[in-house]
């Protein structure tokens, strides 16, 4: 997470259009907090996480679709696949993991 940066997304933004020929990043952590969880709209989890270890003790939030709700909420992970993204929201743009898989 320490390497997460706004200059690193946008460069991987420019790489865009993403598809068969040219897939997305996908990126991989381990040792993985979960400080903050709230499930949205029934099957999605809103996040900030934060790499054990880290140098600089950088919070990222993130998001992860299609969860089952049921299932107790980790307060950690053992390692995540993710996506960097922009989030665009009331005209704001901020930094946001996409998690794509969990391993606890």
């Amino acid at each position: 997470f320490d390497r997460i940066s706004d200059q690193l997304t946008d460069e991987l933004e420019r790489l865009q259009p993403y598809g068969q020929h040219n897939p997305e990043p996908l990126f991989c952590a381990t040792g993985v907090k979960v400080i903050f969880s709230k499930i949205l709209g029934g099957r999605h989890r809103r996040m900030v996480l934060m790499q054990t270890g880290s140098k600089t003790g950088k919070k990222i939030p993130a998001m992860q679709f299609n969860i089952d709700p049921l299932l107790p909420q980790p307060d950690s992970f053992a390692q995540i696949a993710y996506r960097l993204r922009w989030n665009h929201y009331n005209g704001q743009k901020t930094l946001q993991l996409i998690v794509e898989e969990t391993g606890q």
